[in-house]
């Protein structure tokens, strides 16, 4: 394995990080939280044999009633962001210790998989609506070494002083869970 490693690291750029064995045998959880408040949950499941959630690689979905542990564990990541969101989906899975740990905060384009609770789309229109009365933040995505790796710490630093959040995107080659414009940064920032 270390052989094939080294070879990769040679002509990519990669992320890793330890493999969580949970994700295959109990799958993904996926907490909204709109206006401060969770809403409701789903359960992603990897299709028999992958580790892939993602209804794009056979993952199916699914309601889950959220236990307090989980939803206590939702509302703290998103009270710990500055400025606080209006909505959220925290995506979480049991590490291989246990212990619930987030594998994604997507608060830029989440899907909220309003489908399964139909009215957390009326708590949405309300909490934006009440944001609006205040102050809406300015939220901006940036993937890591688009769109040229010599200037991305420059046009990160420009970015922050006038988003009141940055999320930087690790670019990959194979991200089909984000939409077409993030996937193409992603392609464009590895070249």
């Amino acid at each position: 394995v270390q052989r094939i490693v080294n070879e990769l690291l040679q002509a990519e750029a990669m992320m890793v990080q330890p493999f969580q064995q949970s994700v295959v045998e109990y799958g993904e959880l996926s907490l909204m939280v709109i206006g401060g408040e969770f809403t409701h949950a789903i359960r992603k499941i990897a299709k028999p044999g992958d580790f892939r959630v993602q209804d794009d690689f056979g993952g199916t979905v699914h309601p889950h009633t959220a236990s307090t542990a989980e939803i206590d564990f939702a509302l703290r990541a998103v009270e710990s962001c500055s400025p606080r969101p209006i909505y959220a989906r925290v995506d979480m899975i049991r590490d291989n210790s246990g212990e619930l740990a987030i594998s994604e905060l997507e608060l830029i384009e989440p899907e909220l998989f309003l489908r399964y609770e139909p009215t957390a789309a009326h708590r949405l229109a309300d909490a934006i609506r009440a944001a609006r009365r205040e102050r809406v933040a300015v939220v901006a995505f940036l993937t890591a070494g688009f769109p040229a790796k010599d200037n991305f710490a420059r046009d990160l630093a420009e970015l922050a002083a006038e988003a009141d959040v940055v999320e930087i995107g690790v670019p990959f080659t194979d991200p089909m869970a984000d939409g077409v414009t993030i996937q193409r940064s992603s392609y464009a920032a590895l070249k």
